[in-house]
């Protein structure tokens, strides 16, 4: 982990993916941090505030996926709020 970005893995549980709704709750969220943000999955990296970008990953059920937020005051919290919208159940 390089020291200007706190780094966590997390499970895509939603039954239809990383698609819709839950990507729109994903991005609107991410539009909330002043910081870099990348989403990596399948040896692509986009920043998630991007509905477009998000949806273009095609991030299927039980995938995993890794987030990689810059370090600022509050990013910890941030990345597991982020991580527990990416793992929601419903769907």
């Amino acid at each position: 982990m390089e020291d200007n970005w706190y780094e966590l893995s997390c499970i895509v549980k939603n039954k239809d993916g990383l698609h819709g709704r839950p990507a729109m709750d994903v991005s609107d969220f991410a539009q909330t941090y002043d910081g870099k943000i990348e989403i990596h999955y399948n040896n692509q990296c986009y920043d998630p505030r991007s509905l477009i970008h998000l949806l273009s990953l095609g991030i299927p059920f039980g995938s995993q996926v890794n987030l990689r937020v810059e370090r600022f005051e509050g990013c910890e919290r941030f990345a597991d709020d982020l991580r527990r919208l990416i793992e929601v159940e419903e769907g």
